[in-house]
């Protein structure tokens, strides 16, 4: 169907009047149509306002009037209309809220599978995913109760002149929604721009999980979707998986960018990187097989896309370069060697057998009755860590192009120097709290492994600065005095930072002083300054054009606003960094919006949203950590408080237990956070009224 609709025929189809197949045909239309969706939403708008009390025989209207309740939801209007259902803004009369809630039409699948598919909905809970807070079954339908946002889809979105990276970002963004509903074993079925929103705050988000089904595969027959968007096997009728996904995602993507489908002529030439172009090629495959294995895999090879340089060569200048061929490479290799040698030469790993040995003795110093259980865990970190910048420090010269070497030992060097002041914090006698404290300071180590990431910045970065080289020792030095809890100590360092850098004329490091001693402040609870001290920081990053160290502005102030009992500021800015630390890809910083963001909710009374949010936390820390990480213990007794806060003393319990064992293992039997643990669990026994007999 190529024609908009007439308005006799999309009154049909808003009255449920039309043959099942041909129904299916205006669908596709309406979801390819911006006219003809706002048509039927008009129709169906109209059919609203003229609609009153349900029918006397008890049916639903077509259009449900206001004041109508679904479950716990009072409707007020609606909201839009499309293939799979009405939408319409209504009441939540429980938590007081505005909600999208969406009565979903699937004239062939029965209410319960439609039931079943959309709790399996609500289970994915991410900020690239339209949040789903309930689903209703009444009179044979099935309504979800989702997030309500203001913005626009992403099909309107485009509709704007927008250059292809910042079509790659938004839709790098929706892939990370969609790997979190792989994740949760759900697949969409149905990835086009109409079925992506661009809300007012920026932030993508995925919705229209109305063709969602298991990530094992559907059978034969029961997928349906868009057909310009389809994966060929989806076409076929044939089983698909979550690599129909995939394959929708790339289509999608291609058009954005290049104005036509993968398979129709004549797209417009736009320069981008050959590894966008290898990238797409990959994902839109038509053997599933020759996909990626998985969205966070497309994601990996996208992320890198968006940063690369893209290289002009002049023709002159080529065939100057052909000419001298032989001469210029053997120039080349000789100097990339030399330089090498320079870059590699203070990157060696300040951890080998010496240095473990003696801090070994000076942790056996402290006499502490626990201090077994931390050594082994602080050894096996630094271990990992030691191992990791020796691969990174092989890589440099083997495997990252030589324009891209400088940054990244820069880098490299900066993690040796966190390492070489851990170590040489720890090599030192030390207290009782420093030892405590030490397993905390090994997994705050930022891994060697991110400088790999560096590689492929944009634009070319400039070379640090003198002041910046000679302040790195002094970061570092803040970094250790911090991660071990020497908070006072550490804030004489922070401030001769600041000092010094307002006399280097170097933005970067401006901003690096002022998030070291913004950290500092807020753990230190001066808040007023911390706050002064990190939005200084902020307009530091944002001259520097550094995003990662915008991010741990982000975290900090985030962190600020929740321990001074801000808790909707905190949300603010969690809503704003969480994006920025998924765009930039660091993991360590997005596990940390998660905890603070979901306590902030949680003091909201947001428990089910926490929840979510510290399950988020729960498996990212997993991956990051290992099952024996503190910072995983902390992670799940987050999730273990929310429980309990919402009076599942036996889950809380659960979680709890789990976090002990964890944190026993770790730390020792006798260390005072496994006495923490224990209290935890006491409070669940004690709200429970199930004390223990003194016998």
């Amino acid at each position: 169907m190529s024609s908009h609709l007439t308005a006799e025929l999309a009154a049909h189809y808003v009255d449920h009047e039309l043959p099942e197949v041909e129904a299916r045909v205006l669908e596709d239309h309406i979801d390819a149509c911006d006219t003809c969706r706002e048509l039927i939403s008009a129709l169906a708008k109209a059919r609203w306002s003229l609609s009153g009390d349900d029918d006397d025989d008890g049916e639903l209207p077509t259009v449900l009037p206001r004041g109508k309740v679904i479950g716990q939801f009072e409707i007020d209007r609606p909201l839009d209309a499309g293939g799979m259902g009405m939408v319409y803004v209504a009441r939540d009369l429980r938590l007081e809220r505005d909600v999208a809630l969406k009565a979903i039409r699937n004239v062939k699948a029965d209410p319960a599978q439609l039931l079943a598919e959309a709790r399996a909905m609500a289970r994915v809970a991410h900020p690239n995913v339209v949040a789903v807070y309930d689903v209703v079954e009444l009179d044979g339908s099935v309504y979800l109760a989702m997030e309500l946002v203001a913005g626009v889809s992403l099909r309107r979105w485009l509709d704007e002149t927008r250059s292809w990276r910042a079509v790659l970002d938004a839709f790098i963004a929706a892939g990370a929604g969609l790997a979190a509903a792989h994740a949760a074993n759900v697949v969409h079925g149905d990835i086009k721009p109409a079925n992506i929103l661009v809300g007012n705050d920026g932030r993508v988000r995925i919705t229209d999980f109305g063709l969602a089904t298991s990530s094992e595969g559907s059978p034969s027959g029961e997928m349906r979707g868009t057909q310009a968007y389809m994966s060929p096997e989806q076409r076929a009728g044939a089983p698909c998986d979550a690599r129909a996904d995939q394959y929708a995602l790339c289509a999608s993507l291609y058009a954005a960018i290049f104005g036509a489908l993968p398979d129709e002529p004549n797209p417009r030439r736009v320069r981008v990187p050959r590894s966008l172009r290898r990238a797409l090629a990959r994902g839109l495959a038509r053997d599933p097989d020759g996909r990626f294995a998985s969205i966070a895999d497309l994601l990996r090879a996208l992320r890198s896309a968006a940063s690369q340089r893209r290289r002009t060569i002049a023709f002159g200048v080529a065939a100057i370069a052909i000419v001298a061929a032989g001469t210029f490479y053997l120039g080349v290799h000789r100097r990339d060697a030399k330089q090498c040698d320079v870059l590699t030469a203070p990157l060696a790993s300040p951890w080998d057998e010496s240095t473990k040995f003696a801090v070994r003795r000076s942790f056996q110093a402290t006499k502490l009755n626990f201090i077994g259980g931390i050594t082994e865990r602080v050894e096996a970190n630094l271990d990992r860590w030691s191992q990791q910048l020796h691969d990174m420090r092989d890589t440099l010269c083997t495997d990252v192009e030589s324009a891209q070497r400088t940054r990244m030992a820069a880098c490299l060097e900066e993690r040796a120097k966190e390492g070489r002041a851990i170590i040489g914090l720890f090599q030192d006698t030390i207290d009782a709290s420093s030892v405590m404290n030490a397993v905390a300071a090994t997994e705050q180590l930022p891994p060697p492994t991110r400088c790999r990431e560096l590689v492929v910045v944009e634009p070319p970065p400039a070379a640090p600065s003198e002041a910046r080289r000679a302040a790195s020792d002094q970061l570092a030095k803040a970094f250790a005095l911090m991660a071990a809890g020497k908070w006072k100590e550490a804030l004489v360092v922070n401030r001769e930072l600041v000092a010094a850098a307002g006399k280097s004329g170097d933005p970067h490091l401006e901003g690096a002083a002022r998030v070291s001693l913004g950290r500092n402040l807020v753990n230190l609870s001066n808040f007023d300054e911390a706050q002064t001290v990190l939005l200084e920081a902020l307009k530091f990053a944002e001259l520097a054009r550094e995003d990662r160290q915008r991010v741990q502005v982000l975290v900090n102030l985030t962190t600020l606003e929740y321990r001074r009992g801000q808790h909707a500021a905190a949300l603010v800015y969690y809503q704003i960094g969480l994006p920025a630390a998924l765009r930039v890809g660091d993991r360590y910083l997005e596990t940390e919006f998660y905890i603070v963001g979901g306590s902030s909710m949680l003091q909201q009374s947001r428990v089910k949203e926490a929840q979510a949010m510290f399950e988020q936390a729960i498996a990212l820390r997993r991956t990051l950590y290992g099952d024996k990480s503190p910072r995983l213990a902390a992670a799940i007794t987050a999730l273990g408080n929310a429980y309990a806060m919402e009076g599942d003393l036996e889950r809380a319990k659960r979680e709890h237990v789990q976090a002990l064992e964890i944190t026993r293992n770790a730390l020792g039997a006798m260390h005072p956070d496994v006495a923490t643990m224990h209290g935890n669990i006491g409070c669940d026994e004690l709200y429970a009224l199930r004390l223990p007999s003194p016998h």
